[in-house]
Formats: structure tokens, sequence, C-alpha cells
């Protein structure tokens, strides 16, 4: 089957074709794992349109070429040079996605990924797709592409072909998706264990794990809160955020800090608040009233059984008080409450993340999946 490949307009996409690039990403998940875990259609247009920090781009994979004769490369106004999908709709068979920092990490391509349908593999989609976003990366000056892959599983122990990140920590096997991030020149840097939540929570195990962790935290009072950050937080979670973006264990990584104050964090809210809600954790420290540690539950309007750990970070200088485990209980407590439909939640750490995983593991996580933090570096003219 021939194909040409097109750009997605990041305003006003066709509905047609945000919802085939999240069908596609549904049937992968269900490929991989069983079950669903990608993104709605609604939210999957949302943060596609938010550019206002991020160059975000999607290419997709259409069946046929009569169109590249309608549709003159000459002539087209996209980003990247390719033609602009049909707004009649089409046979998708694969789409790709890549993001360029504006301000934070400005050398970076971020958050790269590429699928393509299972049966359409192996025909040079993949690759057709890959060799265009690594010209447009080298069009953005950009030196470093950072992408993932996404496993059932760790490698198993023995496998003389297991692919061993340079932390040393859950190897991954050398499978479809490994393979062909090796051939497009990319190096393992890291993996990221996926995990499981069932809802609710049994209250016994919540309050065990509070009683045990809340004497050590007597100079802090939590708040818990829905939606958007209440003005008066506003400037207290921007450091929470930089934070997270500088302490989460980053490997090899050619990945720096972020910058974020009040404005950022409200633009930040209003995208997730167009596409979902989120559940909200802080640890104020009573002397100050200073943000010290953030713990974040994205549940998508569209499928509130499922919902997603995002943020969790306590600030350096008030680790040691069993924070993160605090903040983890409440905001179990605050979903469970605020919304009964949660069946689960689903969380990503860093293999090498020890802390952060144990706490998991007391809450009844479970290890579910394995991805693969994959990074390439560019030099001027280089292929």
């Amino acid at each position: 089957m021939s194909f040409y490949l097109a750009e997605v307009p990041p305003s006003d996409a066709p509905a047609w074709v945000v919802e085939s690039i999240s069908a596609l990403q549904s049937a992968c998940e269900i490929e991989l794992h069983g079950e669903d875990n990608s993104e709605s259609t609604p939210a999957l247009t949302v943060m596609y349109a938010n550019q206002t920090d991020t160059d975000k781009y999607f290419l997709v994979a259409l069946a046929g070429s009569a169109l590249l004769e309608t549709i003159p490369r000459a002539k087209s106004s996209t980003r990247s040079g390719l033609p602009e999908v049909p707004v009649e709709g089409g046979d998708m068979l694969g789409c790709a996605y890549l993001a360029f920092p504006r301000k934070d990490n400005p050398h970076l391509a971020e958050d790269g990924w590429i699928t393509v349908d299972a049966v359409h593999r192996r025909r040079g989609i993949g690759q057709a797709l890959w060799e265009h976003l690594l010209a447009l990366t080298r069009t953005q000056g950009r030196t470093s592409i950072i992408g993932y892959t996404d496993h059932a599983r760790a490698a198993e122990q023995g496998d003389p072909d297991a692919l061993q990140p340079p932390t040393g920590t859950a190897a991954l096997p050398l499978d479809a998706a490994s393979s062909f991030a090796l051939r497009c020149g990319f190096s393992l840097e890291q993996t990221e264990q996926q995990s499981s939540l069932l809802m609710p929570v049994p209250e016994d195990v919540l309050a065990g794990l509070w009683e045990a962790a809340a004497p050590l935290a007597h100079s802090y009072m939590l708040r818990g809160y829905v939606g958007p950050t209440p003005a008066d937080l506003l400037e207290g979670v921007g450091p929470m955020f930089a934070a997270l973006s500088s302490d989460a264990p980053t490997a090899g990584l050619d990945w720096h800090g972020e910058s974020w104050d009040a404005e950022r964090v409200a633009r930040h809210d209003a995208v997730i608040a167009a596409s979902g809600v989120m559940y909200n954790t802080v640890a104020l420290h009573r002397a100050t009233g200073e943000v010290v540690a953030l713990t974040q539950i994205m549940c998508d309007h569209e499928r509130p059984d499922r919902t997603f750990q995002w943020s969790t970070i306590v600030a350096s200088a008030h680790r040691g008080h069993r924070l993160g485990i605090l903040i983890k209980v409440a905001n179990l407590r605050l979903l469970a409450e605020e919304e009964p439909r949660a069946t689960s939640v689903q969380t990503w750490n860093a293999a090498e993340n020890d802390h952060m995983l144990a706490i998991n593991v007391a809450l009844g996580f479970r290890a579910s999946s394995l991805g693969g933090v994959w990074q390439r570096t560019l030099s001027p003219g280089s292929g």
C-alpha cells in the first residue's frame, strides 16, 4: 500500500485525524498491555493546541498518494513543509510526535514517539516518519533528541540480548520497538517503570501509612484542592514544578531544569482544566506558609475510571519528614471522595528512583510495564 506523510495543524485540526490518532494509540495500548491507557480525543486535541511554551508536531502517514498531486508541497503552509492533512478524512497508517521547547532546553527535541498500525508495519512507514522528524530537528537547530518506547515487560534475567541502561536498572528486551530505536541511532539512557494501583485503596492501608509518617511532619500542614491552583498558591507551586524538572532522576539525558512562575502554572492548569480534572495536595511549612511539597492525580473528562499520577515532589530542604507519603495518602483520599468512578491510578517512575518506588509499593502500586528513554545526539552536518 502506498502512503504519504502529512502534518496535523496545531489549531483547528480536523476532528477525524485527532480521533484516528487517539484510536491508533488505543489499539497499540491494548495490543501491548491488554488495557487502554491512552489519552481521549478531547484531551489530545487540547494538549496539541497548546503551543505556548512548546512547539509540538504531529506527523501522520496516510494511505494513498493522489493527494500529493492536489496539495503541492511548494504551496504547503505547514511548519514542517509537508502537506496538511485533508479535511475530509483518510486512512491513517501511522503517526509520530515530537516537541521543541521554546524557552527551557532550547537545544532539545523531546517526548518523541512513533506508532504504526499493526497491519501496516514493516513497510517503511515508521522509517519515513523518523527521517522527517530527524530533518525537522536539524532544521530547528536542535542538538539532542529524546524519545520513548513502550514494552510489556522487562527483559528476562539472563537474556543475552537485554539492553541495560547506564543506570544499571530494569533492562529492556531487544524487541521490535528497541530494535527500531537502535536502527535510528538512539542510545538507551534510562528505563521507566509503569505501575498500577487499584482504587479505592483500603482505608486501613492508608491509615497505617499516615499514622507511621505523621509524627515526623508536625511542622507542616496539608491542603488539598480540586482543579486549578488557587491564586494564593500560584507563586508557591511554581518552584515545585521547577524542582521536579531539576531533581527527578534523568540519567545521562541532555536535560536541564525548567523555569516556572505563577503565570506558567496558571497556563498549565488551564490546559488541564479543558481536558480533565486535577486532584492536588500540597504541604505547607507552618512557620512560613511556603509550599514545600506537591502531588497531583489527573482524571480525563472522558475516562474518569482510569486516572494518572502526575507530579510528586518534595523540596530538598524539607525531605526526611515523610511528606512524600503523607501528600500521596491525602491525595488518594481526595480522589476517592471526589471521583468514586476511579478504578485505578497509573504512574511512571525512573527505574532507579528507589525512594519513590518504595512509597508506591507501600501504597499498593504494582509494576505493570516498562518504558525506554532514548537519546540521540546530533552534531552539525551529522546524519
